[in-house]
């Protein structure tokens, strides 16, 4: 009958420890969630820099592509001048 405790008690830690590591890990993940979050911002951010300066300097290019060779489209949307 002591062997069937024995086996009960250690059953009953494995399961207490089994949960305390859940617990542990729900929480370490509870706890990286804002940096997580902050890093994920920080990266939308600078991806749309990136593009609004890759639009900038493409617009600059056309202007100056129109400018030296005297090229002229005109959309009925937009007023281009021709050098």
């Amino acid at each position: 009958m002591s062997k069937n405790n024995a086996t009960l008690v250690s059953s009953k830690d494995m399961f207490s420890k089994y949960q305390e590591n859940v617990d542990k890990m729900f929480n370490s993940v509870k706890r990286s969630v804002p940096r997580y979050h902050q890093s994920s911002t920080n990266i939308q951010q600078e991806l749309l820099q990136s593009f609004e300066n890759m639009v900038d300097l493409s617009i600059m290019i056309q202007k100056e592509f129109s400018k030296e060779s005297r090229y002229c489209i005109k959309y009925s949307y937009f007023n281009i001048e021709c050098y």
